[in-house]
């Protein structure tokens, strides 16, 4: 209950419900949240644009990953045209690129679509099994 009550004060702070929706859907991340969500846990990153094809294609995968680990890994979104701070940081030159963060540190990367087996592929050594 407490958990909740403080996502709840988080998420009226920030002027947001999107927090409530991090484990299932992904999140639309920009430089002010970026570290913070990105620092504990297991985190997939899709770094996009909404004129790029392959990025379009992509984006019903994202959304199935995020239902199909939902609890075990958050995912997380950035629009490359308006978060061009983030792509530069992160030497973004493809799109799409998606990065596994565990904990904070970027583990895995990789540009181009990819299907949802190649994503799960990619998460599978970061999951703990039950």
């Amino acid at each position: 209950m407490k958990k909740l009550i403080f996502v709840f004060i988080l998420a009226v702070a920030f002027g947001s419900t999107q927090i409530f929706a991090q484990d299932s859907k992904p999140v639309k991340l920009s430089s002010d949240t970026f570290d913070d969500f990105i620092s504990e846990g297991i985190v997939l990153v899709d770094f996009w644009a909404t004129w790029c094809g392959p990025c379009k294609r992509m984006n019903p995968v994202i959304e199935q990953l995020a239902d199909s680990l939902q609890g075990q890994i958050k995912v997380g979104k950035v629009d490359t045209d308006h978060n061009s701070s983030l792509s530069k940081m992160f030497g973004i030159q493809y799109i799409p690129t998606t990065i596994i963060f565990v904990d904070g540190k970027a583990v895995d990367r990789k540009s181009g679509y990819q299907s949802l087996e190649q994503l799960i592929a990619r998460l599978s050594p970061y999951l703990k099994e039950d």
